[in-house]
């Protein structure tokens, strides 16, 4: 089983990405799951504590690990590929925007599995506020300086555990030829 995580800034292109890898991969004759598509208990709750505004640094990082371990129980084992949309290297980068010690958060995801290939799509936080104007998602309830410190912690990780960066700004049919070209070298 190999582990393709996605991370960057909302808006990136992130969840696309995942469904464009995913039926490549399926065509292809491999079984590939994307966990943000199971039905899990937690991931309700999680975006409801997000829209009324009450989810708490510590909260955050706990529920999203949570949700994590919940989404990799429904994951059969003779899947080939799982993709995530965010995954632990997104609970460092928010943990540590929100004032956690990053030791602590690493020892809170440290059960998970890490992944095989990361790949951060990279936007800026102007670029990610303008495509937010114009997206139909709920806006990121952070604010634009908190956004510019998780977009640091990203650019970090991305160098500390050799992330394959891909520019957000290139169009999406760009960007699944990178991605494709890079996940093929797993197989």
């Amino acid at each position: 089983m190999r582990i393709i995580a996605f991370e960057g800034l909302d808006n990136s292109g992130k969840s696309t990405q995942c469904k464009i890898l995913r039926d490549s991969l399926r065509n292809s004759g491999f079984k590939v799951v994307l966990p943000s598509e199971l039905e899990t208990v937690l991931y309700p709750v999680i975006r409801d504590l997000f829209a009324r505004k009450v989810m708490r640094p510590l909260m955050n990082t706990l529920l999203f690990t949570a949700s994590l371990i919940e989404q990799w129980d429904k994951v059969d084992d003779d899947i080939d590929f799982v993709i995530f949309d965010r995954y632990i290297y997104s609970v460092i980068a928010y943990g540590v925007m929100n004032g956690l010690r990053r030791d602590w958060i690493e020892h809170v995801i440290d059960s998970l599995p890490r992944a095989d290939i990361v790949i951060f799509l990279e936007i800026s936080v102007a670029e990610y506020h303008k495509r937010a104007r114009k997206s139909k998602h709920l806006e990121s309830p952070f604010s634009l300086i908190q956004l510019e410190s998780v977009h640091a912690k990203y650019e970090e990780l991305s160098k500390e555990f050799k992330f394959d960066v891909i520019s957000g700004f290139l169009n999406k049919e760009v960007i699944s030829c990178q991605v494709l070209r890079r996940v093929y070298h797993l197989i």
